[in-house]
């Protein structure tokens, strides 16, 4: 099927009966297919032309050989797969243009050409190849040539096929470009009402990850005559959205009216909203940021008239008999709202610097009212869901899209990760330094998410260790297990272990026998110590690991 290898396997399937003969479609008799695609023309910017020795071309032919040879224009063509199996660029055609300061080359790269061998049968069910195979129109007999309209290429003709002759497989990672010449092909091919069309649909609808995708969908659709499942879903998506209706003002009121009400629908309706216009733009998930912030910068009551005035949390006068006190509650919604929030910052960790204080803020003294522990069980419930999904491989970008592959997206991960654990780490230190450290005490949560820390890079356990050390020895020994002391190396632990020793006697026996295994390891390479002269009090006949050993036996 693929003689030239223009793609990977995509597809897997058992075809090979128990005495060895083919079955299904590759049991019938191959047709070859003289494939050609349209010529290309790319079009090459001043600035590349100029940064070349053409110069010495003395005709059109040897500017485009210079210009194609060109290692500067590579990441020009590098959208053309079989360009590589052209060989020299003997062929190529080029034209300058040469009127006004932008002047640059228009480049013909000459039409690629392959040979695939098809299955007759698989042929024979296509309206397209039907006809010509017919027995009065049989064209098997050579190679069938067939021209790929505009903008498709063999590699995607090749993937269609091959699908065809594996109907039980499944779909790889395919890019949107290559899916929507797919469709094309099989718009051309296929009778209308195939299965596969809607099989291509339902790929479609899945490599879609933004705006700009859906604005790709609609132009193709517009511009080729596509099949009418591809039709009716541009349309479905050319619908203006709800989402991109509705203003911020109109988002901020909802919002204030879910902390002052708890309607769990409307909570549903503004998640959904708020996440639907993440994904159109960075300038969209911005302005939900702002948003949020607007409706959480409220903060929590400050007085005892505080009741309608849409705080966090609310005072209320509360009796039995003669007694009677000021409880402050959580605002009716608050849950609802720190529930959106978790999820955005989850989805987008670069806001977490941003939005974590405002999440836990700095509760005012006051001697007229004591606190509910509502308060505090639903700020413990948030901190541990954002812990919890923190540092997930694929979690953070796993919200959103998920990026496959180098270039940009490789780029876009790791900047993604960054503002992780920047994130993580503001948020720690907001949450110390508004008076929540209880919050962390016997945090497992915490301790979990250090251990998946220091799985993913160094800087990244640096930067959130700093962060602990900011904790009470009290607390930060409350929360420490051996798995995160194993998981941290170098110095950070060093520091970690400085500073849980003093509480040494409220840990775990595991985590005492990871503290003893680092004091124990002092004894290797102590400062001063003579090679080949043991130290006073040490026994050759011991080890740092027998010692451990020892005192892991009594």
């Amino acid at each position: 099927l693929r003689t030239a290898s223009l793609v990977p396997p995509h597809f897997a399937s058992v075809y090979i009966e128990k005495g060895g003969a083919m079955a299904g479609p590759l049991a019938s008799r191959p047709v070859c297919l003289d494939v050609e695609e349209m010529p290309a023309v790319k079009s090459v910017s001043a600035a590349v032309v100029a940064s070349l020795s053409v110069s010495s071309a003395p005709n059109v032919g040897m500017l485009a050989a210079t210009i194609i040879a060109a290692e500067a224009l590579q990441a020009v063509l590098q959208g053309l797969p079989a360009l590589a199996a052209l060989g020299p660029p003997a062929a190529a055609a080029a034209a300058t243009t040469t009127t006004g300061a932008g002047a640059g080359a228009a480049i013909a790269v000459p039409p690629s050409r392959a040979q695939l061998h098809v299955s007759g049968a698989i042929l024979q069910e296509m309206p397209y190849f039907q006809t010509r195979l017919s027995s009065r129109w049989d064209q098997s007999k050579d190679m069938l040539y067939v021209r790929l309209p505009e903008g498709c290429s063999i590699a995607a003709a090749s993937m269609l096929f091959e699908r065809l002759h594996f109907p039980s497989g499944h779909w790889g990672q395919v890019d949107l470009g290559t899916v929507l010449q797919i469709i094309q092909l099989a718009g051309m091919f296929l009778a209308e009402g195939d299965g596969l069309l809607k099989e291509l649909a339902r790929l479609l609808r899945a490599n879609m990850r933004n705006q700009g995708d859906i604005d790709t969908v609609i132009a193709f659709v517009a511009r080729v005559d596509a099949p009418a499942c591809i039709a009716e879903l541009a349309s479905r998506l050319s619908r203006r959205k709800l989402s991109t209706l509705l203003g911020e003002e109109e988002l901020t009121g909802m919002l204030k009216n879910v902390l002052a009400s708890g309607d769990g629908s409307t909570a549903e309706a503004v998640e959904k909203i708020l996440a639907q216009r993440s994904r159109r733009d960075s300038d969209s998930t911005k302005r939900n940021a702002s948003v949020l912030q607007s409706v959480l910068q409220v903060g929590p009551a400050t007085d005892c008239e505080s009741l309608s005035g849409g705080k966090l949390t609310n005072v209320h006068s509360e009796s039995a008999g003669r007694w009677s006190e000021w409880v402050e509650r959580p605002a009716p919604g608050l849950q609802h709202i720190l529930q959106i929030t978790t999820k955005f910052v989850l989805a987008q960790p670069e806001y977490l610097g941003t939005l974590a204080p405002l999440m836990f803020p700095k509760f005012p003294v006051n001697p007229h009212w004591t606190r509910s522990a509502l308060v505090t069980d639903m700020l413990k419930r948030t901190i541990r869901t954002l812990l919890d999904g923190c540092f997930l491989q694929g979690s953070i970008g796993g919200h959103g899209p998920s990026p496959s592959g180098g270039g940009a997206e490789g780029g876009a991960a790791v900047g993604s990760g960054q503002a992780e654990h920047e994130g993580v780490s503001a948020l720690v230190s907001a949450v110390i330094a508004n008076g929540h450290e209880d919050l962390l005490h016997a945090n497992s949560s915490l301790a979990a998410a250090v251990s998946r820390a220091a799985c993913i890079s160094s800087a990244t356990v640096e930067s959130l260790c700093s962060a602990l050390l900011s904790l009470k020895s009290t607390t930060l020994s409350s929360l420490a297990t051996a798995e995160m002391l194993r998981s941290i190396c170098g110095p950070s632990r060093q520091k970690l272990c400085l500073a849980i020793l003093p509480n040494m006697h409220t840990l775990r026996p595991e985590v005492k026998a990871a503290l003893l295994l680092e004091v124990d390891a002092d004894d290797s390479g102590s400062e001063g110590e003579v090679p080949g002269v043991a130290p006073r009090g040490f026994s050759w006949g011991a080890s740092a690991e027998g010692g451990a050993a020892k005192r892991q036996r009594s």
